[in-house]
């Protein structure tokens, strides 16, 4: 317990771990709260889509989430031979899904909402890299304690976002959420740093 705590002392003190647990976070976590807790609002008071429609819509973004894993993986580990790219396209690309919808939902736009959500998807299996870069970045030693702190990091910021969205409106959901992501490109472009070398 001792050497656990003596590695989160060291971890909390490198902007990578902070970089890529945020830069996570910011594309899974936001993903997590909409999927369970607003989403369903969304479609339903903005784009007046019934109950099974919203399930078909919400598991689209999981099937392409899950579809992009595996490629992650082979573009990351055989094509690029980097994590970090992959990492900064997945905060981008959530960011402009979040963009996305606005967009749709200021115009009632329903292609444009499944664009967004799919965008939102691809965004998520890109960031699966991320538990990746936090154990690879320290000594074997520290990667388990490394990725325990990403997703204490991630699924903390879900839970908030989880209980926020809901007292707010739709609109204002989609205006934290790409907050939330609009900070994770800045944190993974200046804090994380390459761990596959």
């Amino acid at each position: 317990m001792r050497g656990a705590v003596k590695h989160l002392g060291k971890l909390v003190r490198d902007p990578h771990i902070w970089g890529t647990s945020i830069g996570a976070a910011g594309v899974y976590g936001v993903v997590l709260s909409f999927q369970s807790a607003w989403g369903q609002k969304l479609m339903g008071e903005v784009f007046y889509l019934k109950a099974d429609v919203v399930s078909q819509y919400l598991m689209m973004l999981v099937l392409v989430f899950a579809l992009m894993c595996p490629i992650t993986g082979f573009l990351s580990d055989k094509v690029l031979r980097r994590r970090k790219p992959l990492l900064l396209i997945a905060t981008l690309m959530s960011a402009t899904s979040w963009g996305l919808m606005l967009h749709s939902s200021l115009t009632g736009n329903a292609s444009l909402l499944i664009t967004s959500m799919i965008t939102l998807g691809v965004a998520s299996g890109l960031h699966i890299i991320a538990a990746s870069m936090a154990k690879e970045g320290y000594d074997l030693r520290y990667s388990a304690t490394a990725v325990a702190f990403l997703n204490v990091v991630l699924f903390s910021l879900a839970a908030v976002l989880q209980t926020v969205a809901p007292l707010i409106s739709s609109i204002q959901s989609i205006g934290v959420h790409l907050a939330v992501s609009l900070t994770a490109i800045f944190m993974v472009w200046m804090m994380a740093r390459e761990t596959l070398s």
